[in-house]
């Protein structure tokens, strides 16, 4: 059967497989439901509060299963989406009368599944009402029968819910790159300008790395204990090379920079290869190239990948879409020259010839930290923060 993914329920283990799915597989309540979908399958699964039913997402559909007689439960549900867009994940409501779904493109859908509580009279004189006779007019109704259809008018299309919309900072393509947030500390890069990529953007999936930044938050985030502003991306290699050059760095001594970014070959890269390159413009004149290498900070999508800085790694990717397992690296790039002060930095492909490309979601500074400032926190008994390193003189020449 293939299977993809597995979940427990009260009546033995589920699994759902590309060729089939099984309920309880050789065990007491064994049954193989009647696929009826008919497209390609996906992992996402979800059982109902009370574990009576289970939802099975394929590409454009979810079915419902009743998991006693192994039933399905109406025909499959479809999904209004792109044909480059699947389902993803699926979620029942606590009452169990409506089903959620999410897209791989950050789409919600929606389907009601409540049960039709009238009596099977009512129900059988629907269509006795709404057939057309032979000389194609419908069926004339009395006053009791209006009334009736009246009656059970749920009325307008309820109104969404109004959704607070933040700051815009700039447009790009129509899609609104936020604001960043007051106060934000002036070592998280401000990569506004450099951003050619909106939260809100949709991109072909086969075509790019990351087609989009749903469902991932963005603002002031920390992640793998470092905090970094993300309101965008900036794709390294893409349609506007100018976008990711000159990017604008505070006059801080500067020890480190921490990326949050990922990288995409067309192979796997079993060697240590530069794939990317960060090239500082100090404020004297000189310039530094700090390689970004796979086996180094980036993996090289082998078998045998070397250990490397990551931030998260976003498994249980859609092979029928192209979709792979997404890593994104938290690569530390040590600056050489921490007694030169930086004037802005430009985002690099690797090297020449080969065939690959990169996307930065954020870059934070990692201060040069002075005796002065780690003597008086340390008689504090806390570590300094960012903005206090800032502030500070630096009375050291050399990286901590």
């Amino acid at each position: 059967m293939r299977p993809v993914s597995t979940i427990a329920t009260e009546v033995g283990p589920f699994a759902a497989g590309i060729e089939a799915e099984l309920i309880d597989p050789g065990g007491s309540h064994a049954k193989q439901p009647r696929r009826l979908a008919l497209d390609d399958t996906e992992g996402g699964i979800a059982l109902s509060a009370d574990g009576r039913l289970l939802a099975r997402a394929f590409n454009h559909h979810a079915q419902v299963l009743d998991l006693a007689t192994g039933a399905n439960v109406g025909p499959p549900l479809a999904a209004d989406i792109s044909a480059m867009d699947a389902i993803w994940r699926l979620a029942f409501s606590p009452d169990g009368k409506q089903l959620l779904g999410r897209t791989v493109h950050g789409y919600w859908l929606r389907w009601p599944i409540a049960a039709d509580a009238r009596s099977l009279q009512d129900i059988a004189t629907v269509p006795d009402r709404l057939t057309l006779e032979t000389h194609r007019s419908v069926t004339r109704l009395d006053a009791a029968g209006r009334a009736a259809l009246r009656a059970s008018d749920p009325g307008a299309w309820p109104l969404p819910d109004a959704r607070p919309s933040p700051r815009v900072a700039r447009w790009l393509e129509g899609r609104p790159i936020p604001a960043r947030a007051p106060g934000t500390s002036p070592l998280l890069l401000d990569l506004t300008h450099a951003y050619d990529f909106a939260p809100e953007t949709v991109a072909n999936t086969y075509f790019s790395v990351l087609p989009t930044l749903r469902p991932r938050p963005f603002g002031v985030q920390r992640i793998a204990g470092v905090d970094y502003d993300l309101r965008g991306m900036v794709q390294v290699g893409g349609p506007n090379p100018e976008n990711h050059l000159d990017i604008p760095v505070p006059a801080v001594p500067v020890a480190a920079l921490h990326m949050l970014m990922t990288v995409s070959t067309p192979i796997p890269i079993a060697e240590v290869r530069t794939v990317a390159r960060v090239r500082l413009h100090y404020r004297d004149g000189s310039q530094a190239v700090l390689p970004i290498r796979t086996q180094r900070e980036v993996p090289g999508y082998t078998a045998h990948d070397r250990p490397v800085p990551l931030a998260w790694a976003q498994t249980g990717g859609m092979p029928a879409l192209g979709v792979d397992d997404l890593v994104i690296g938290a690569p530390r790039l040590a600056n050489p020259h921490p007694e030169r002060l930086i004037r802005s930095l430009d985002l690099e492909l690797g090297d020449t010839g080969a065939v690959n490309t990169s996307v930065c979601l954020g870059i934070t500074l990692e201060p040069v930290i002075s005796g002065a400032v780690l003597r008086n926190h340390s008689m504090q008994g806390a570590m300094p923060k960012a903005s206090a390193i800032a502030k500070a003189p630096s009375t050291s020449r050399r990286s901590p």
